[in-house]
Formats: structure tokens, sequence, C-alpha cells
């Protein structure tokens, strides 16, 4: 006879039951469900929903109930349920339920059958709503070293449960706590990582403090252009990725100043041409210093051509037009706005209307032309009476 994959069809064909009876494929099947599930998502309502549902179809018990253990108070709650609307006046509500025989779970650590809950096989007057069961089962879920949640399992009706029912429930707990320590797991790595971004950028910023304090003239120069950096980068439509390192470039876009030699740093009269030379090294001071910081370096070209220009007249490498990233191009304005703006004690900040004449005449030589009008755009929202040099906010 032909090799025909085991599938049900193939099963009623070939009338193959000395194999796989029905009932043992339709339990495989439920495995595999749950399987595809739990592969599926990370939301473990789901993966409930989905095991409730193979309970209901393959064990014949309509109600299911899950209890599993609070990480912070670590005391049994029941987190979801099936089949419990309308039995008592019950209305579905997971809260508050009684913890009386999944506590023998816990404390047995075994699997809890009882056959027929009104012929008194409990010794104590049954709580709501499981005075309306006759069938009553429980199974612990248990990991490699601790039981972290209990599965009931029961039902109005009578229920007579063999040796493969107790089985299938066991393989079924096991994919459940399975499904559970998985998502718990990712959720940990999930939160380890935001811990880790949060470390990062605390110390970003930590960097750009040290810088304003051995610089008090730009005190608050990082703050500002990294606001209206994201700002502007919303506009031109910069994506989630693009604006975050955009926004970690700002917050360290002068950091290779940190380099330079104060002499030359906090100098009020003109710099002579070698310590132009020098001050002009910053960018690739910042690159050096950061180069080893492995989650710094998609955001490194601010650092490090914030100083180009459309034209090539800008430093360290003359980069020209679009070989400047966007990014850059798009920093290079705010950069430049908030400097012009702000006060010096080699000179007074220029006013707004004198800033936006210098963009005007500068767009499409020292800036990205299409970068300059959308800027020019968004300090239309700004309010009229914002003075040159202050921390502004564009809402």
């Amino acid at each position: 006879m032909e090799n025909l994959p085991v599938t049900l069809e193939t099963m009623k064909k070939t009338g193959e039951n000395s194999v796989f009876s029905f009932d043992q494929f339709n339990r495989m099947q439920a495995l595999a469900n749950i399987d595809r599930a739990i592969m599926a998502t990370m939301d473990i309502n789901v993966i409930t929903d989905v095991v409730f549902v193979q309970i209901t179809q393959q064990l014949g018990a309509e109600i299911c109930i899950l209890f599993l253990q609070d990480p912070i108070t670590s005391q049994f709650v029941c987190k979801r349920t099936r089949g419990l609307t309308g039995l008592n006046g019950n209305n579905g509500n997971v809260t508050n339920l009684p913890f009386n025989f999944a506590q023998k779970v816990i404390t047995s650590g075994d699997m809890l059958i009882i056959n027929d809950l009104q012929l008194g096989e409990v010794e104590t007057e049954l709580p709501n709503p499981y005075k309306s069961f006759h069938f009553y089962s429980a199974v612990p879920l248990r990991n490699s070293s601790k039981i972290i949640g209990v599965l009931e399992v029961c039902s109005v009706k009578p229920l007579k449960p063999d040796l493969e029912w107790k089985k299938l429930l066991s393989m079924i707990a096991g994919q459940t706590t399975i499904a559970i320590e998985h998502i718990g797991l990712i959720e940990n790595i999930q939160q380890l990582n935001k811990e880790l971004l949060l470390a990062y950028e605390s110390t970003l910023k930590g960097w750009a403090k040290a810088l304003e304090y051995k610089d008090r003239e730009t005190k608050g120069h990082s703050e500002r252009v990294t606001e209206m950096a994201i700002k502007l980068g919303k506009a031109m439509d910069l994506n989630e990725e693009e604006l975050l390192q955009l926004r970690r470039g700002a917050i360290l876009h002068d950091i290779g100043k940190m380099c330079i030699p104060e002499k030359i740093l906090f100098k009020t009269e003109p710099l002579t041409s070698e310590e132009w030379e020098i001050m002009k090294q910053h960018p690739v001071f910042a690159q050096e210093f950061l180069s080893d910081i492995q989650f710094i370096q998609p955001a490194l070209n601010i650092p490090l051509f914030h100083h180009e220009r459309w034209d090539g007249s800008g430093y360290p490498y003359g980069l020209k037009g679009k070989q400047i990233p966007l990014a850059v191009r798009i920093f290079m304005v705010i950069d430049v706005w908030d400097a012009l703006t702000s006060y010096r004690p080699y000179r007074e900040a220029w006013s707004n209307k004198e800033a936006r004449l210098y963009f005007k005449q500068t767009s499409g030589t020292l800036f990205d032309p299409e970068v300059v009008m959308k800027f020019l755009e968004m300090l239309e929202t700004l309010k009229p009476d914002i003075k040159a040099g202050q921390d502004i906010n564009i809402s």
C-alpha cells in the first residue's frame, strides 16, 4: 500500500486504529495547537484561551481556572477563567476566587482529582463557585525549581477520567508552564534592556553635563538642540530608529571638546591659525573617544560631521551635499541656530529675525535648502515674544 502521511483522513481510509486511535490523534492535535499558540504570540491571555479551548474539546471539562504566582507578592492569584459566568450568580470575575483546593496541590505537588464534590469528599463547606461543580481536578504548573501556578479543570457534570485523560492534562500543564516561563523570560529580558537603555541615556547626559561644567558658555545648549532637533527630525519624517540616533548624536555632538586644551576652549580673543586647526579636530576626537562604545556607533555621524557644510566648505572632511547624512544636515541647522541666538562673551546674541535672515541667505550654500525650509516653517509655530538665547519648546 502507498505510504500516506498520518492524518485524520488517511486514518479513516486505511483503518489503522492499531497505530493511532482517533482520540490519540485528536489529543496530539490539541498539543500541537498549543505549541503553535506558544510560538505565535507573547500574550499570556491568548495562549491561555487556546489551552482552555483544547481542555474543553479534549477533556470534556467546561470550566478552567488558572492561578499564577505573583512575582512581587509571591501569592497565587487567579489570572484567567473559562466557563464560570452564570454559575451561582458568578459574572466571570477572576478576582478573589478561593484557593482552597489549589492550595492542596501546592502542598502535595501532585495532581488532585475529586470525582464528586457533592458526596462529601471535601471536609469543609464548598465556597462559590465550587458549589456548582460536580467534578474537580487540579494540576501544578512546575518549572525546574518550583511550582509557579495551578491549573484547575472542572465540570458541573460527572466525569470519569482514565489514565489517558490524566496524561493529557499533565502534558497540557507542562506546555502551559513552558509558555508562562517563556513569556516571563522574554519580559525579563525586555525589562533589562529598558534598564540598560536608561543607563546608556543617563551616561550620555552625564557626559554632556560634564562638558557644560567645563564650558559654561554653552550651558543648556545640549538640551536645547536635542529637543529642537527631534522636532525638526519628526517634521522631516525620520523614523523612530533615526530619531533615536538623532537624539543620541545631538546629546553628544560636542563631546570631542573634552579633548581640547582649556586655554584654547576658553579663549575670548580670536584663535590663531594653529589654535583653530586644533579646535577643528574636536569632531575627530569625538569619534576616537566613542569608537569603542558599540551602542553609540549609529549616532556617531552627528559628533563627527556636524561642522560639515552643504557646499563642502566645512570640516573635518569637507563633505558636500547629500554626502552628509540627513540626520546631520538636520542637526547642523539646529546647532547653528542655537549658537547664533545665544549670548557669547565675544558677541551679543542675535535676534530671531537676524538668525532667520542668515539661514535664508545661506540656504543652498552652507545648509540643505530643504531642511532650512522645514526649519523656518517650524519656527512659525513659536510664540512671537520668545527672546534670543532662551530655552524654547516647540509643541
